[in-house]
């Protein structure tokens, strides 16, 4: 029989994440959010994670971008 011991360790993920919440009020269309959604990740290359819309109309967004990783190593 196999055992799966090391299955339970946590696997750090070399990938790190910045994310940004956005709120829009209820009046806001869904042509208006796509259009805002659209501009935050064609010039700050932020993808969408999570959408979210609530039964009065509000709509919530999780974005993220991968973070910037600078190596000083190679000087």
């Amino acid at each position: 029989m196999a055992r799966f011991a090391d299955l339970d360790v946590p696997r750090k993920s070399r990938v790190q994440w910045e994310t940004r919440e956005i709120t829009m009020p209820r009046d806001t269309t869904r042509q208006e959010a796509k259009v805002l959604l659209t501009e935050y990740a064609e010039y700050g290359h932020w993808e969408l994670a999570r959408l979210r819309l609530y039964r009065d109309g509000r709509r919530w967004a999780l974005l993220r971008r991968r973070k910037m990783r600078i190596d000083a190593d190679w000087e």
